[in-house]
């Protein structure tokens, strides 16, 4: 996630050459920063769903695999 953040930071550095990375980096998190502060209030809620957690972490495990040393 915080990948594609950095890259539409980096992207928008093109079409707006005098501002500065430190800029437009939190300006590409900003819905994720207001999201997570709405959470922590208690004015938005999650809801973990089993199936699509258990999906998520096969696909995690599956992107690990290259990177697991050769025995």
């Amino acid at each position: 996630m915080f990948r594609g953040h950095f890259g539409v930071g980096f992207e928008a550095k093109n079409p707006a050459p005098r501002v500065s990375l430190g800029t437009l980096f939190p300006a590409a998190q900003f819905v994720d920063l207001l999201w997570s502060t709405l959470l922590l209030l208690n004015v938005e809620s999650v809801r973990i769903e089993p199936g699509i957690a258990d999906w998520l972490l096969r696909c995690q495990s599956l992107a690990a695999l290259p990177l697991r040393p050769q025995t």
